[in-house]
Formats: structure tokens, C-alpha cells, sequence
């Protein structure tokens, strides 16, 4: 039997948030992006705009997936997306539409790339794997470099599925 760590909504968002995005914004940027930085400071933030809401992103379609089976997830699906959209107000001034609206489109994306089965879409991690990079103005065709992108996307998200499931939301 596992042990499950006892959290209310607000302390289990706080926590994903800080873990999941905050946390792994400089460790994203360094292993999955670091190889294609430019040291300008416009692409810079680009960079740090598209790691972030893909971070935010990320969590919110694991919380997504984990509703349809607790549905008392609802709690912390709210309080997290009131945690991103406060951040992106404050480091960008991206308003709580636009905000929405960019981790929906990228949600939307991730989806694709974590629930196709990778039989009925043999290309789909270069395809996301380009798109992705597209997205900060980067033009990469390596095979092995857009497999390892998609990949680690991949990872990401079993990990975060693992630290979801192994906590009780209590009131």
C-alpha cells in the first residue's frame, strides 16, 4: 500500500505550482531548450513566455486527466489556474483571456502529443517536436533532436501524474 501525502486544494495547487512550475522553469529551459538560446534578451523571453505556459499547461491537462476519476480535483484545478494566470499578469501583464486562452491552445497540443497512440501517428513526436521549437522561432529538422523534445514532454508528465495521484485532497 502507498502512502498518500493529505493536502487541501490550496496547499496541492500551491504545491504543483511551485514544484511544477516555478521550480522546473530554469531545468526546462536548460534541458530542453538550452541548446537552441540565443543570448538576446528578446528571445530570452520568449523562451521563458513559451517554458512557463507550457508548464502551466502541462499540469492543467495531468489535473484535467485525473478529474475524470476525482472529481473533488475540481478545487485544485481552480486555485492552480488562479496561481498561473496571477503570474502571468504580474512578469508579462498578460490579462486572465489571454492567458486562458495560450495554455488551452498549448493544453490542446500536449493532449495530441501524450494520449495519440503513437502507432495510428508514427511522426507526430517530430511533427510536435518542430512545432514546439517553432513556436520560439527556432527551425530544427533533426530527427533525434525533435524525438528527445517530445520525449522529455513525455516524462514530464508521468512524473507529474505520479505526484498528482499520490495525494489526498482533504477539506
Amino acid at each position: 500500500m502507498t502512502h498518500q501525502t493529505k493536502l487541501t486544494a490550496d496547499q496541492f495547487s500551491a504545491t504543483l505550482f511551485q514544484l511544477f512550475v516555478l521550480d522546473d522553469e530554469t531545468k526546462v529551459q536548460e534541458k530542453d531548450l538550452g541548446p537552441y538560446v540565443i543570448n538576446a534578451y528578446s528571445q530570452d523571453l520568449i523562451f521563458k513566455k513559451h517554458i512557463y505556459f507550457y508548464l502551466v499547461a502541462l499540469v492543467a491537462v495531468a489535473l484535467t486527466s485525473e478529474f475524470e476519476s476525482r472529481e473533488n480535483i475540481s478545487g485544485v484545478i481552480q486555485k492552480f489556474r488562479q496561481l498561473a494566470n496571477n503570474e502571468a499578469l504580474k512578469r508579462w501583464n498578460v490579462f486572465e483571456n489571454e492567458a486562458d486562452s495560450a495554455i488551452e491552445t498549448i493544453g490542446t497540443s500536449l493532449g495530441k502529443l501524450l494520449f495519440t497512440d503513437p502507432k495510428s501517428n508514427r511522426v507526430l513526436d517530430f511533427e510536435w517536436g518542430r512545432d514546439y521549437l517553432g513556436q520560439t522561432m527556432v527551425d530544427e529538422t533533426n530527427p533525434a533532436s525533435l524525438f528527445i523534445i517530445s520525449t522529455f514532454w513525455k516524462m514530464r508528465f508521468i512524473s507529474l501524474m505520479k505526484v498528482i495521484e499520490s495525494i489526498e485532497i482533504i477539506p
